[in-house]
Formats: structure tokens, C-alpha cells, sequence
């Protein structure tokens, strides 16, 4: 057999390209002066609906499939909200100077064309604000002052919207304070809970609480974020504003690719899908432990690690040991365009992280119907209610015995999961998750 884990499916070895730098380096207040002295005026709304972000329309039709879901998969396009003249309706979020209402400025770690679920977060919100005539740009917090001076000239946002009370946060603050506009900070898992890079939850809790400080509001995610929040940061607006869900419609043909790369015999396994980007945090080794320590009972299963590399040390580890096992295979990175479509061939979504705030991929699963077995940490069981809308494991003994024992019940599987897409189907709905964030931003600009 041909040897796996060689990233023969969805984009190779490699994740995102490497990011370069500008060499252009600006005092605090140079970078300043350069956004103050830029004007407004310069900057065009984009036309509503329009095709106007890099990752809108990259490809020609001829050589990407769009699918006709089948009944797993419904296919969710928030439909514009029309004026009495037929086109949609701004929301006025600020009433500042001529050219600088109805923009946001977001701040965060990822590539815009990224799989992670914050890049995915904000690619849902720039193109929901752009169907209501709002104008957004994106910056990663790999930027410096300087740099996001020089690529914002000319743009002049009403707020400043940073995903992670990390490195975004503290770049976000410093371009809200150069803009004289307000902040807003959305925590997103890691930065509260700990487990990213080694982090304890104790240290990522007192980094994040204090570059949340700069915020004129904190938006949570999940109930226990927002109790949280609230204890810690009695002074500051808090809001929580559910994630929504939009589902891609490309296809992605995962069992022919693993039928003409790794032999029909692994195609037709049951496959467990482990979806996310190769780090610690996320947990892999310890879903490859369980099919390595349990091999015997989960014969029947081929667990499917998709995803690019973010830390390359350990995605090495990931790879070696997937290569090592008879019942795993790493694919590469999935487009998120089509993850759905995955899902649909799959029959559980598997979550191994150490730290979650409230996975998109638990949420997407649950929305194609697609069964979810998750370990128990405080993000997921937000999400999953044992053995009611998924199952919830705390190592790898659990996850093999909770895997063992579905490999047999497939009515059970269909249950659940039916009980699941209930629970969540209002998450297809965009227009809340955009008019939340929308009210939010006028009041905080109103009040200035």
C-alpha cells in the first residue's frame, strides 16, 4: 500500500504560504500621524453583494463543482435585507465625519483565507456586513503599527473589532487608539481557557484579562465566557452573541480520494473525522493513541486527520505516527468551501482539543447532521449534551469505548445527530448573529 499522511488531498503539506513582512517600520507616532492624516473620503463602500474580498469568486466555475446537498446537508445563503427601493439597507453603525460611517476594521491572527475558525468568523461577518452596505477590512496581528498604518491609509473605520484577547487584541488597541474609535474584543477559546502553546489557563487568563482592559466591550461566545467575564471585568460592557453557521457548497470527494490513494478496504471503514490544524492544542496524538491502544475494537474505523500545519514540530509527530498506524490517514487541509461536503461522507465529527471556546467545526457537523464525539472541556460540553445531541470523552480509553461501542448502533448515530441539528439548526439563521454585532457597534459609536 502506497504510504498515508502525504497531504494528497485539499492543499498538500504546507497550511497557509509563508507570511512576509514589509521592512517599513514607523515610531508609535509616525504610525499615528499616518492614520490620522488619511482620508475617508478616498474609500468606496463596496457594492452590496458584491464580489469584492480576494476569496469571493477566486475560481472560475469550470474547474470548481458546487453541490446539490444531499438530505445530511442543507445549503444556507443568508438572503440580502431589501429596502422599498430593492436594494439592501444600510446600517448606520456611527455618526462620525463624512466617509467613515459603516466601517469596521478586523484584527486577528489568522490569513483571511484561512481554515481556523476565527478566519472563517470574520469571512462570515465581512460578507454579511457587506450585504447590508457596511464596508469591513481585515488585519492580521502579525502587522505592526506601521505596516497596518500604511495599508489602512485611506480608510478610516467607525470601530476596530479584534478576534482573541492576544496578539490582535493588542494590535487592535493600538490602531483603535490611533483611529479614536472604540474597541471591540471577542474571546474565542485559548485566550481564557489556556492550552495554546504550552500556556497554562491561569497565565492566558491574566494576559488576556489585562489586553482586554483597552475594550469598550467584550464579546463572549458561550454562557460560561460570559460568566466569566462578568466576574473579571465587572466594569466593562459584556456581550454574548452566538456564532452562526454558513455551510460551503463545493464538493470534496473524500472516499473516492481515499479509495484511489489508500485502497478500497480503508475507503469503506467507518470514518471518524478530526478536523483542525495540526498543534498541540488540538490534540490529535491523543485521538492516534486510542487507535493505536485499541486497534482490535475500532477495526472497523479509519480516523481521518484534516487540517494544515501551525506547529511544525508536532505535526511531524502527527504524521509519523499516522503513517505508523493501519487505521489513520492525514489528508491535508480540507477548504472550509467544503467541509460540508466532507461531513456528509463521514460518520462522526471528532474533537480531541485540550482547549476550546466554541468550536465552528462542532457547530458545522452538527448542522449537516453529522454525529459528534468530543472531549470533555468546557467549550464542548457548551455544545454537547452527553449521549442527547453527542458524546463526550475525557481520554483516550473513553474516546475507544465510546467508538467501539457506535460502530454497532448506527440507529443510535442517526438519533443523536437528528437531536443535534434541532438543537442547532438556528445557527443557519446569519442575519442574527450580523444585527447583534451591528446594534452593538451603534451603540458604542453613538455614545461618543
Amino acid at each position: 500500500m502506497e504510504e498515508k499522511g502525504l497531504g494528497m488531498v485539499g492543499g498538500g503539506e504546507g497550511g497557509s504560504p509563508p507570511r512576509t513582512k514589509s521592512t517599513a517600520t514607523l515610531t508609535e507616532k509616525q504610525s499615528l500621524d499616518v492614520l490620522r492624516l488619511g482620508n475617508p473620503d478616498e474609500f468606496s463602500l463596496p457594492r452590496p453583494g458584491a464580489a469584492h474580498f480576494a476569496w469571493h469568486g477566486a475560481s472560475s466555475g469550470a474547474d470548481k463543482r458546487r453541490v446539490a446537498y444531499p438530505s445530511r446537508v442543507q445549503s444556507h445563503r443568508e438572503s440580502p435585507v431589501g429596502g422599498s427601493n430593492g436594494r439592501p439597507e444600510r446600517d448606520a453603525i456611527s455618526d462620525r465625519g463624512p466617509g467613515s460611517a459603516q466601517r469596521v476594521l478586523f484584527v486577528g491572527k489568522y490569513g483571511l483565507d484561512d481554515s481556523a475558525g476565527n478566519a472563517v468568523a470574520v469571512r462570515r461577518m465581512m460578507s454579511a456586513f457587506a450585504d447590508r452596505g457596511v464596508g469591513a477590512r481585515y488585519m492580521q496581528s502579525s502587522k505592526t503599527p506601521g505596516e497596518a498604518a500604511f495599508a489602512l491609509f485611506g480608510f478610516t473605520p467607525a470601530v476596530v473589532h479584534a478576534l482573541h484577547a492576544g496578539e490582535a487584541a493588542r494590535l487592535g488597541a493600538e490602531l483603535a487608539k490611533a483611529c479614536e474609535v472604540p474597541l471591540v474584543v471577542t474571546v474565542t477559546g485559548t485566550d481564557l481557557n489556556g492550552g495554546a502553546d504550552g500556556t497554562s489557563q491561569e497565565d492566558a487568563r491574566r494576559e488576556s484579562l489585562a489586553r482586554l482592559r483597552p475594550a469598550a466591550a467584550v464579546v463572549a461566545l458561550t454562557a460560561h465566557q460570559e460568566a466569566l467575564l462578568e466576574k473579571n471585568l465587572p466594569d466593562h460592557r459584556i456581550v454574548r452573541i452566538a456564532q452562526s453557521v454558513v455551510l460551503g457548497d463545493e464538493e470534496f470527494e473524500l472516499r473516492d480520494a481515499l479509495d484511489h490513494v489508500a485502497g478500497p478496504k480503508l475507503a469503506s471503514k467507518r470514518i471518524a473525522l478530526l478536523a483542525g490544524g495540526l498543534r498541540p492544542v488540538k490534540g490529535q496524538m491523543l485521538a492516534l493513541e486510542a487507535f493505536e491502544r485499541a486497534a482490535a475494537k475500532l477495526d472497523d474505523w479509519l480516523l481521518v486527520l484534516a487540517g494544515p500545519v501551525l506547529d511544525e514540530a508536532y505535526a511531524a509527530q502527527v504524521r509519523e505516527k499516522a503513517r505508523a498506524l493501519p487505521h489513520a490517514v492525514y489528508i491535508g487541509e480540507i477548504p472550509h468551501a467544503a467541509m460540508a461536503h466532507a461531513m456528509g461522507q463521514c460518520d462522526v465529527l471528532l474533537n480531541s482539543s485540550e482547549s476550546e471556546g466554541e468550536a465552528q467545526v462542532i457547530l458545522e457537523a452538527q448542522c449537516v447532521s453529522l454525529p459528534v464525539v468530543a472531549r470533555r472541556v468546557v467549550g464542548n460540553t457548551a455544545l454537547v449534551e452527553d449521549g442527547v445531541t453527542g458524546w463526550l470523552f475525557d481520554d483516550y480509553a473513553g474516546l475507544a469505548a465510546i467508538l467501539g461501542r457506535l460502530g454497532g448502533d448506527p440507529d443510535g448515530l442517526a438519533a443523536v445527530a437528528r437531536r443535534a441539528f434541532v438543537t442547532r439548526q438556528d445557527r443557519l439563521d446569519v442575519s442574527v448573529e450580523t444585527s447583534a454585532h451591528l446594534s452593538l457597534y451603534h451603540d458604542l459609536t453613538s455614545s461618543r
